[in-house]
């Protein structure tokens, strides 16, 4: 006898469930004939969900394909869903084979059709797309960039075409998570999720099926159970953990209903502390720093909540007084308690569980992990012959992990979450701070913050919804732990340029400027100079500190005693002296350059509060298109046109103002050089250029600003006794105009930097037209992102070569006198997008940092009258070896001090105006050993604009042979004969230049006869020679710049004589060498600082 005749009721449980297997394969495959699936053995209480597979997107390179239609007769894939999620969130798959039932492209009997040729963008893109899809990258990226050049928008017209948002909103709604048809489920018919767990109200926990067919099933007495008791159980399981309560509805259909059903226990969850809704903080609870919070915090907390309540009329009797600490938190308890209801059935819908899925909350059995990734290109190596160049990705993460008493743990850095998330205790933070404990393996949490986080409240947003305030969360963490002068005085207050590489957007490091300090400091920096470890607290450098402290002091005293009334040489300088705003000392107001900038401090303070607010007046006469249709290059264009066509404007006025007539002068000028940049042939412009510009700082210097009365004797052509005795009225024509001169008759003087900027405005169209550097799309950036390096690299557009831009960016107002210079694809870039270095924060500190320089020049003039001395021609052979010696160090300062002040007033004044131009000097005169990085840090823009137009079109340097020793040599004194006439004609400057030519050449064999590889067994030795190759250095930068912009030559070698004329005078100079020696031993040492920070200013 059969087991199925000896057990019937087995027998008709098998005919039920084939019964409900042929119902569901009915459903779908409804053209499918019967099943001739051999069933299994199968309990009611777990049945297997048996759907098709859903089709995987189709790659990116090529476009989808239509799904093929199902086959007769066949099988259908099965496919178990694994439910992990607590919400029962249905997920979407992508990455299943693609069933397909013709053949396919390369299979025997296909045949492929030869398409036309493209003619739209989009025809481009797509054959650009088959071309990467078979390997053939360069025809691709060649393909792609004619598509972007007829349509900068064709790769969303591709998206749209293949991968439209229709096809995603299928794919979910026929996804994974259907519920299987029941064998009481009309065929084709389809079961709501609420009416599909409605029909397991009915049903019992099923025991699990014997494992032996035939024999009893195992007991189950959870199934014997009351559903009173089940529920308590179910609760307290998911106090205990919601995910494994909710993981209970897997198990079968009777606990699913109860999971999904059972309001008390979701009810519970919510109104309980462990998961729900009370244990959420809307309000601070701890400090930043974990402390308790005191009364202080208490009463104002009470002061805002007063504030934020108060009525209309002001009454004050509403104010209430602060709580303690025990009552605050009853009533933030019958506050939160009172909020989940009355949200309960006003947003979501009287349902519990809907609450707990959608409403905000907090989780504390983790952290939280956000991973950005950034693309920054790389710089292609110079012998390699790839096209293109090399990008790097960058990922840096943040880690937040909130704990329940209302604290956190954030910490921002570069490892990996298997090397972190481990380590996100109160413990590992406690353990690390202040840097200790490197040696262990949680030292990660060194740069780890100190938290609280609460949720938003109604007050915090007023007039939003209840739903949209919810969703914000509220973080605070300490700060960096530097005081104010210590962030005041970092570079990166100073500029960007110093912190962030040249081919780095400075947007995409924002939020990295933490990142991962620790690593910063203990690996060297790829491709520089080796990091080595602090020796600030050595033994070594606590005799340097003595030192200083003894020697600066005292140099200041020798100065300052030179400088006293009671000095029997006071008198023969007094009367370069004038009264001073400190009581009982006179200033130093010798120096003609010092004294116009501070004469005009009030007026140009004015121009800076002026000149940005004309310019909004400006934007709001002109403003900017508001259409919601332009592409972000049309916006950017716009942007561009509105803020040239102020600078033209305001440049003519500006003009007029400084220049009177003579600006008429300066526009002929400007026409002509813009006639030979965009009117003559290609090959010409450069020449041309600068034969032009060279010619028109000779004529400056010889015709003395050319005045309308010598150009009218000129034309009128009458004789020295006319024009005494009866001059022409051509003659007083042109005196009448230059009595007209505006606040600077002598235009000239300052010409030199417009002469730069024609330079630039000349060579960057000439490099524009002859393809010297690819648009942003061909180089796949973002334009409104650029690196300084691609601001300045990539041209501008032809449409930019305008006269009105050439006058904008020649005669712009903040940067016309002085500079910082900025070449004109730069100042185009930074026209069409605002600069995301420029920041409110960083100006209002770089403000404070330029009055602070002002000051400090008010008080060594008011106390070392060094200029005045120098000015009355004195008797050098009266001062002693140390004071001739210390005067002509503070004077070389205070021309350090006279040309930072303006340079730093007019760059504040283009930050104001959204315009970032880089800082000229990067270190104090007295924080240079190296000729070759003095000048890299000397004004700087003048430096990198002598790199660009000059030194590198020249071939640059290089000392690997003979030959290329001499012609790096002629490159040297070529483009220091220009800086040097650049700066004026004179005997002296052109000494000055050629002599810094040859004080480079003995550092420069230094470092080949001493190459550093071969002294990395004796770093210590090998620092200092490098110490004593500074101090020779460091004596010839000061004689070379006393010779060209102090004393002269003449002057010099009076000054050398009078220090060696005796004994004391060898001794006083043995002993400064030795103070300048522990200085640069210092200098090495700050610069070792900034590579542990991960900054390489090479200078």
């Amino acid at each position: 006898m059969s087991s199925a005749d000896s057990n019937p009721e087995l027998e008709s449980f098998r005919e039920q469930w084939k019964a409900e297997v042929q119902s569901r394969h009915t459903i779908q495959h409804p053209e499918a004939g019967p099943s001739t699936t051999r069933p299994h053995r199968q309990s009611q209480s777990q049945p297997q969900a048996q759907a098709a597979a859903p089709a995987r997107r189709a790659p990116l390179t090529e476009p989808p394909r239509q799904p093929a239609a199902p086959e007769p007769n066949k099988k259908s894939k099965v496919r178990r869903e694994e439910e992990e999620d607590e919400d029962y969130v249905p997920t979407v798959t992508f990455d299943e084979p693609v069933e397909t039932t013709g053949p396919t492209l390369g299979e025997p009997g296909t045949t492929v059709s030869t398409k036309p040729d493209p003619v739209t963008a989009l025809e481009y893109y797509e054959k650009a797309v088959e071309r990467e899809a078979a390997g053939n990258h360069g025809d691709s990226v060649t393909l792609y960039r004619k598509a972007f050049r007829m349509d900068d928008r064709v790769d969303q017209k591709y998206k749209n075409k293949y991968f439209p948002q229709a096809a995603y909103k299928t794919a979910s709604a026929t996804g994974s998570g259907a519920a299987p048809a029941t064998a009481s489920q009309k065929p084709g018919q389809r079961q709501s999720m609420k009416e599909l767990i409605t029909s397991f109200s009915a049903l019992s926990i099923e025991p699990a099926p014997p494992e032996i067919e035939g024999t009893p099933q195992p007991p189950c007495p959870i199934a014997e159970i009351p559903d009173e008791i089940l529920v308590h159980i179910l609760r307290d399981v998911s106090l205990l953990d919601v995910g494994d309560f909710v993981r209970l509805a897997r198990v079968c259909k009777r606990l699913a209903f109860l999971v999904v059903t059972e309001d008390r226990i979701w009810r519970r969850i919510c109104l309980g502390t462990e998961f729900g809704f009370n244990g959420m903080h809307y309000n601070w609870q701890r400090q930043i720093t974990w402390e308790p919070l005191t009364d202080e915090d208490l009463v104002q907390e009470a002061e805002k909540a007063a504030a934020s309540a108060e009525s209309p009329d002001g009454d004050e009797d509403s104010i209430l007084p602060p709580l303690t600490l025990e009552e605050r938190a009853e009533q933030q308890d019958a506050e939160k308690t009172t909020n989940t209801l009355s949200l309960y059935k006003s947003l979501y819908s009287s349902s519990w569980l809907r609450m707990f899925r959608l409403r905000p909350r907090i989780r504390f059995n983790g952290c939280y992990i956000s991973t950005v990734n950034y693309v920054r290109s790389g710089a292609a190596n110079s012998n390699s012959i790839s096209w293109n160049t090399p990008l790097h990705i960058v990922t840096y993460y943040r880690y937040l992990r909130f704990f329940r008493d209302g604290t956190c743990i954030s910490l921002l850095t570069t490892a990996e979450p298997i090397n972190v998330v481990h380590h996100m205790t109160r413990e590992a933070v406690a353990l690390h701070r202040g840097g200790a404990a490197t040696h262990l393996p949680s030292t990660v949490m060194q740069t780890a913050l100190k938290g609280r986080w609460r949720l938003a409240k109604p007050v915090d947003n007023l007039g939003a919804s209840l739903s949209e305030v919810e969703g914000n969360l509220i973080v605070e963490t300490e700060g960096d732990g530097r005081c104010f002068l210590e962030r005041l005085y970092d570079l990166d207050t100073l500029d960007t340029r110093f912190t962030t590489p040249s081919n780095v957007p400075y947007r995409a490091i924002v939020d990295s400027r933490e990142v991962d300090k620790r690593e910063k400091q203990l690996s060297p920096l790829r491709g520089g100079p080796t990091v080595e470890k602090s020796r600030w607290r050595t033994p070594e450098f606590l005799l340097y500190w003595v030192v200083l402290l003894v020697a600066v002091p005292t140099m200041f005293w020798v100065a300052y005693d030179v400088s006293r009334p009671s000095d029997p040489r006071y008198e023969r300088y007094e009367r370069w002296l004038s009264p001073g705003w400190i009581p009982g000392r006179k200033i130093d107001n010798s120096d003609a350059q010092y004294r116009t900038f501070r004469k005009n401090m009030p007026a140009m303070a004015a121009l800076l509060v002026f000149h940005p607010l004309l310019r909004r007046v400006w934007n709001a006469i002109r403003p900017l298109p508001n259409n919601s249709r332009d592409t972000a290059a049309e916006v950017a264009d716009a942007r561009s046109r509105q803020r040239t066509s102020f600078d033209f404007a305001f440049a003519i006025l500006f003009l007029v103002i400084l220049h009177g007539f003579s600006a008429a002068k300066i526009l002929v000028i400007l026409a002509i050089n813009y006639r030979i940049g965009t009117g003559l042939p290609r090959k010409y412009i450069p020449a041309a250029t600068w034969i032009f510009n060279i010619c028109t700082l000779f004529a400056n210097e010889i015709g003395k600003g050319y005045s309308y009365r010598n150009i009218a004797i000129l034309f009128a052509g009458e004789s020295a006794r006319d024009i005494v005795s009866d001059p022409s009225s051509l003659v007083r024509l042109g005196e009448w105009l230059d009595s007209y001169g505006g606040i600077m008759r002598r235009w000239e003087v300052l010409f030199n930097i417009t002469v730069l900027r024609l330079v630039s405005f000349n060579l960057d169209y000439y490099w524009s037209i002859g393809g010297r550097s690819a648009s942003p799309i061909e180089k796949q950036l973002d334009p409104a992102n650029l690196s300084e390096r691609d601001r300045i690299a990539i041209p501008a557009s032809p449409n930019d070569f305008t006269f009105r831009n050439l006058v904008g960016y020649a005669i712009y107002a903040p940067l016309y006198l002085t500079g910082p210079i900025i070449t004109f694809n730069d100042y185009i870039s930074q026209s069409r997008y605002r600069p995301a270095t420029i920041e409110s924060s960083r100006t209002w500190k770089y403000a404070l940092r330029f009055v602070l320089v002002l000051l400090v020049m008010e008080l060594v003039l008011h106390y070392d009258y060094i200029g005045a001395i120098a000015k009355s021609r004195p008797e050098w052979s009266t001062y002693t070896a140390a004071q001739l010696s210390l005067l002509s160090y503070f004077n070389l300062h205070i021309i350090w001090l006279k040309l930072l002040l303006p340079w730093r007033f007019f760059r504040l004044w283009a930050l104001t105006d959204g315009i970032d131009p880089p800082e000229n000097m990067l270190r104090c005169v007295s924080n240079n050993y190296s000729t070759l990085s003095f000048w890299r840090g000397w004004h700087r823009s003048y430096y990198r604009w002598l790199l660009r137009y000059i030194y590198i079109p020249l071939g640059g340097t290089s000392f690997r042979t003979t030959l290329d020793a001499i012609r790096s040599v002629i490159t040297y004194l070529v483009v220091f004969t220009f800086v040097a006439l650049w700066h004026d004609i004179k005997l002296n400057l052109l000494i000055w230049g050629w002599l810094i030519v040859i004080f480079f050449l003995p550092e420069i064999a230094a470092s080949y006869a001493f190459p550093k590889k071969k002294w990395e067994n004796r770093p210590g030795t090998y620092r200092v020679l490098c110490g004593l190759g500074g101090v020779l250095n460091v004596l010839m930068m000061m004689a070379a710049n006393m010779v060209g912009f102090a004393f002269g030559f003449d002057g010099l070698k009076e000054i050398v004589g009078g220090i060696f004329r005796d004994y004391s005078g060898f001794t006083f100079f043995i002993t400064a060498c030795c103070c300048l020696f522990v200085g640069i031993q210092i200098m090495f040492e700050i610069r070792q600082s900034e590579l542990r920070k991960g900054i390489n200013m090479k200078c």
